[in-house]
Parts: C-alpha cells; sequence; structure tokens
C-alpha cells in the first residue's frame, strides 16, 4: 500500500479504533447486565437463559457496528451515514440510556494520533486473521471427523436413531456413523448434519444410554445450533480482545448444552438415567472435540448432573454473587439520573424483595424394607429423596392420615394428601409447605452460613442437617467447612459414627473430599475388615477408593487364592482387573494347559489379546504346544492371520 492510500484509509483506520475503544465499557457493560440476569433467572430455566445470554452476544456484534458508523468523519464517507439516523435512533432507544453515544445526532469522537490508530488496526487485524486460520483449521479437522475413520452404525442403532428422528419430529436427512477417530458423540455440519458415536461407546453404554446421548445431539441439529455456533465463534474472532464476549460466549455454550440437555432427559424420561449417560461418555472422552462441533461432553460434568438432579452447585455461589453484585452497581449507576424526578420511598419500597418465609412442591410417599422413601419434587427438574427408618417415621404403623407434619432443626414440614402405612409398606401423595425456623436461620448466619439462598434452607431441612451434626462434625475436626459441604455430608451418609469407625481403623484426619468419596464408592468398616483379615492391612485412603472403583472385592481376593495366586501386591490386584484378569479367565486357560503363569504374563496375555478361544484357534491349526511367550509373539506380530485351518 503507498503513501497516498495510506492517507485516504487514514479516516477509515481511525474510526475503527474508536469503535475499538468504545467497544470496551459498551461490552463491559453488556456482559455485567447479563450477569445480573443470570444470577436471577433459576437454572432450571435453560432456554430463558440461552436467550439472554444470545440476545447479549448479538447486542455485542451489533454495537460496535453502530458506534462506527456513527463516528464515520463527514466528506467521501457522508453517503454512509445519511442513511444511518433511522438505525441508530431505534438501536439508541433499544438500548434506552445506557450508550447514549450511539445516537445518530451526537456521533462518537475521540482524539486518536495517527499512528496510535494504525497501530490498534494493525494488532486488531493481525488477531482476527490469527482467529480466523485457527476456527478454519478446527472446521476443517470436524469435516474430517465426518468423512474419515467412520462407517454404518449396526442396524439396533440405526434404527433407534430413526425413531429418535421420528419423535422429535426432525424432518430433514441426518446420517448417523461410529467413528474411531472421535472420543465424544458429536454432531457435525449445518446442510447436511452427521452424528458420530465414538466406536467404544458402541460397547460401554448400555441402548438406554446410548439413545440419551443421541437424544442430545439430535436436540443440538433440530435447534441448529450448529449454525448458531458458527456465527458464535465469528463474533469471538471479530472482538476477539474482549474478556467479556469470551465470558458471554461461554455462557451461550453453557446454557446451549443445559438447553438440549433437558430436551434429551424428555426424550428419556429420566434425568438420571441421562446423568449416568453423561458420565459413562465423559469416561470414554480421550481429547477435546473440536470447536466448531457440538456434543454431549465438553462442559463441566459435575455442574450438568448436579442441574440435572436438581442439586444445588457450590462453585456458582461465589461468581454468582460478585457478578450479580457488580451488574447491580453498574446497573445503579446507570439509571440514576432516571430516578432522580421519582418518589424515593416509593421507588425504594417497589425494588424491595419480598421476603420469602415458605416454601411449597409436591410429594410422594413409598415404603418397603427397612425404611419409608420420602420424595419431595420442587419443580419438574428437581426431586429430592430421602429415606426415614420406620421407628423415626411420623406416621404410625396402620394408619391413613390427611395431614402429617416432620420436624427438622432448620423447619418444619406440613404435609397435605393421602398417605397409608400398613407394616412396611406405604403409599401416598399430596404437597407439602415448609416453613423456615428462624432460630436457625439466626444461628446459622451468626456461624457465618448463608442459608437463605433459594431452596438453601429447604434442602438444609429435607436432609436434616442440624445445629448438632455440625457441632458433632466440628468436634471430629471438621468444624470449617461450608453449609455446603455439610449438606454433601448428609446427602452421602457422611456421620460421625462413620468418621469414628474410619479413625478406629486408624484412617484419621481424611480430608472431607475423602470421606465423600469413600461412602459414594462403598468403602465401609466391613470393606476395611475384610481386606485386612486376607492380609491387605495399612492400605492406603486412595488405594482402598481405587479398589472398590474397579471392583477389587475380598470375594476376588479370595477366588484369586484358590487358584494360587496369594499375596499379590495391591497395584497387581487392580491391574489383574483394569485388564480383565478373571478366575473363569485363569481357569480357562488351566483347561488348555497353561497352569501356573506368572501374574505379569497373564496381564500380559490379556493386554495383548492372547484369550483362551486364540489358543483354542491355534491348537485347530494345528499349532499346540505354545509356550507362553511364543503365543504373545504370535499375537504382536498379528502371524495368526497367515495360519489356515
Amino acid at each position: 500500500m503507498n503513501g497516498s492510500a495510506v492517507l485516504a484509509a487514514l479516516p477509515v483506520i481511525r474510526t475503527v479504533a474508536v469503535a475499538l475503544f468504545h467497544f470496551l465499557w459498551q461490552g463491559g457493560l453488556i456482559a455485567c447486565c447479563l450477569a445480573l440476569a443470570l444470577a436471577i433467572v433459576p437454572r432450571s430455566m435453560a432456554r430463558l437463559r440461552y436467550g439472554l445470554a444470545t440476545s447479549a452476544l448479538a447486542l455485542m456484534a451489533t454495537i460496535p457496528i453502530l458506534t462506527f458508523c456513527s463516528a464515520l468523519p463527514s466528506g467521501p464517507t457522508a453517503r454512509v451515514t445519511d442513511a444511518l439516523p433511522t438505525v441508530a435512533a431505534s438501536a439508541s432507544r433499544a438500548v434506552g440510556e445506557m450508550v447514549p453515544a450511539l445516537h445518530s445526532e451526537a456521533p462518537v469522537r475521540l482524539a486518536f494520533p495517527d499512528w496510535i490508530a494504525t497501530t490498534v488496526f494493525l494488532l486488531w487485524g493481525c488477531g482476527v486473521c490469527g482467529l480466523a486460520a485457527y476456527h478454519v483449521i478446527t472446521w476443517r479437522r470436524s469435516r474430517r471427523l465426518a468423512r474419515c475413520g467412520t462407517r454404518p452404525a449396526p442396524r439396533g442403532i440405526e434404527g433407534s436413531f430413526a425413531r429418535l428422528r421420528k419423535r422429535m419430529r426432525i424432518a430433514r436427512p441426518v446420517r448417523l456413523f461410529a467413528s474411531t477417530l472421535s472420543s465424544v458423540p458429536l454432531a457435525v455440519g449445518s446442510i447436511r448434519p452427521v452424528v458420530l458415536l465414538p466406536a467404544s461407546a458402541l460397547t460401554y453404554l448400555t441402548p438406554p444410554q446410548l439413545e440419551a446421548i443421541l437424544a442430545h445431539e439430535l436436540a443440538h441439529i433440530r435447534r441448529y445450533d450448529i449454525l448458531v455456533n458458527y456465527v458464535q465463534c465469528a463474533i469471538e474472532t471479530l472482538l476477539f480482545y474482549h474478556p467479556a464476549v469470551w465470558w458471554v460466549s461461554h455462557q451461550v455454550r453453557t446454557e446451549r448444552e443445559h438447553c438440549c440437555d433437558d430436551i434429551a432427559c424428555e426424550v428419556c424420561g429420566s434425568p438420571a438415567l441421562y446423568a449416568r449417560a453423561l458420565a459413562e461418555a465423559e469416561a470414554l472422552r480421550l481429547a477435546e472435540a473440536p470447536r466448531l462441533a457440538v456434543g454431549a461432553t465438553g462442559m463441566p460434568l459435575l455442574a450438568r448432573v448436579r442441574r440435572l438432579l436438581g442439586r444445588p452447585d457450590s462453585r456458582r455461589r461465589h461468581t454468582a454473587g460478585l457478578a450479580a453484585g457488580g451488574a447491580a452497581l453498574i446497573v445503579a449507576a446507570v439509571a440514576a439520573a432516571a430516578l432522580l424526578g421519582a418518589d424515593a420511598p416509593d421507588a425504594q419500597a417497589s425494588r424491595q424483595p419480598r421476603a420469602r418465609n415458605t416454601y411449597e412442591g409436591r410429594w410422594r410417599l413409598r415404603g418397603g424394607g427397612d425404611r419409608a422413601e420420602l420424595r419431595f419434587s420442587l419443580s419438574p427438574q428437581s426431586e429430592s429423596s430421602i429415606g426415614i427408618p420406620w421407628d423415626a417415621f411420623p406416621i404410625p404403623s396402620g394408619s391413613e392420615v390427611s395431614e402429617f407434619e416432620l420436624v427438622r432443626d432448620a423447619g418444619t414440614f406440613t404435609f397435605l394428601g393421602d398417605a397409608i402405612v400398613r407394616g412396611t409398606h406405604a403409599s401416598g401423595s399430596g404437597e407439602f409447605t415448609f416453613t423456615p425456623n428462624p432460630e436457625y436461620v439466626a444461628d446459622m448466619t451468626d456461624r457465618g452460613f448463608r442459608v437463605t439462598r433459594r431452596d438453601r434452607i429447604l434442602h438444609l431441612g429435607i436432609f436434616d442437617v442440624s445445629r448438632a451434626f455440625i457441632g458433632e462434625m466440628a468436634d471430629l475436626g471438621h468444624g470449617d467447612l461450608s453449609i455446603q459441604r455439610y449438606l454433601e455430608f448428609r446427602i452421602h451418609g457422611v456421620t460421625p459414627e462413620f468418621i469414628r469407625d474410619l479413625e478406629g481403623l486408624g484412617y484419621r484426619n481424611l480430608s472431607a473430599h475423602r470421606l465423600l468419596e469413600f461412602r459414594i464408592h462403598g468403602v465401609t468398616r466391613g470393606f476395611i475388615d475384610a481386606l485386612a483379615r486376607l492380609g491387605y492391612t495399612d492400605l492406603r485412603a486412595s488405594r482402598l477408593t481405587e479398589f472398590r472403583i474397579h471392583g477389587v472385592t475380598p470375594e476376588f481376593v479370595l477366588e484369586l487364592g484358590a487358584l494360587g495366586y496369594r499375596d499379590l501386591r495391591p497395584s497387581r490386584l487392580v491391574e489383574f482387573r483394569i485388564h480383565g484378569v478373571t478366575p473363569e479367565f485363569i481357569l480357562a486357560l488351566r483347561d488348555l494347559g497353561y497352569d501356573n503363569l506368572r501374574p505379569s504374563r497373564l496381564v500380559e496375555f490379556r493386554i495383548h489379546g492372547v484369550t483362551p478361544s486364540f489358543i483354542e484357534r491355534l491348537v485347530r491349526r494345528g499349532f499346540d504346544d505354545l509356550s507362553p511367550g511364543e503365543l504373545v509373539d504370535i499375537k504382536i506380530h498379528g502371524l495368526d492371520r497367515y495360519m489356515r485351518d
């Protein structure tokens, strides 16, 4: 570009720099308003939250254009600005008093030295080009996934996929393939969409779980999320320098996944089933999905599962509060001028939130075994259940009641409806009202716990997080936990008795996370005692959890001992379970004459696929009396393919 061309382009370059500068405060203001809105709107209303986030992102894309147009100088560019008054005025009315600089009658003026404006423009252009190249590469990668390493899905899965498309009213053709390159389920392509399932998912996921994951991917296609994602990436590319754009875009992706999660739950009919399917799919994920594809995994799994099951998310406590507080301050400052002429006492009274003294919902009673189960439905997406021993149940056996109460330290539940209790069987349903205990709320607030948050006090009552329970935990060295952690203790059964049992076995000063891990995976006193009787004493806490996760049970150890494999190292036991060295596998090898194999050889057999059926095929081909090492060599080098029956 010669000197005259640079001089001719300077007005436009300077105007772009002005628009980029003003977007710093404009984008921040939009993000703060969105943070305030998301802090108010419940997580269960995913569609509304998604609409708010996409609207904020669209406004972020529109405002720099309007600022650029209103900041154009007069002269050769006057023809462009002649058509702007109507557009700029309507945009100004939409944004209200927050963006007065966008009005066509007051164009934005900001004095930039030419060298600064040119530097800003060049840096911005380099960033845009770099991100555009990155998105092109990821787009080509996503298209490659749809073309390479794919094969038709099994006929049964194809049939389920077709039925799902019909149920979800998706008329346009959608192809389903099993992929060896993709490690997560993906929906790729906006014009001719393709759904890719990892080959491992066909093996490890059950048919209901596969249907739930496919329903999520079809929800992306039905909602045209892939096309919206392309536009979203374009906005990120053009406004890459502003952190607020990335935050708003992240909210769009998060709420998009929540919307598709809700659709998948409606289709499969069980949030718990879909949550398990998400967990299994996440376990199969080995690498990150391409950015220009959309899939069932990729967002924080724990937060999505908590939302699906109606559990509060502790990680949102501080971020939502800070964001909402900052947004409230900015909005209050912007709105101060408009409120000057209003009646101050009336305006302040209208902004005061009403105190919520009671909570309402529906309940169901089911009974069997040693306890009765009460289910609390707070909303269609939020349900909690507790088990109450019969000796502590508020309805005596042989009774039929239409009203009963359950008194907790946090408050009192009043149940209205029909309930029948006959021995160890119970049934009933109706509506409940929960009235918090003011003394409990005041005492917990004095201790520094935030219990007045929406539905927090209700869950504390459902799971009976009492002051006595917190006091016992403090005596055991767990007095510095958050109220959310105490709630998780009660949900998963981390009781003072459980902790004392572990201390009696030598497991003292365990962290709250480790205690929860023990309860979730079933590391109990009986499990530890049974292992100790087999010689496995003083195992690390992490090793005990590892045993439970991989299925190293006392029964498994006893079966191995009966086959001559005694006193194996804990790591070897885990290795056996991971690779599938089972008693059945060992017995099958012995029937073929391979007995007394070393543990390392057994693991080597499983790793390389030296199975009893493989050995039988070799015997039928005349290759008998092969040593274990020769069997491994044949399998490693693929020599069995050249051996004919």
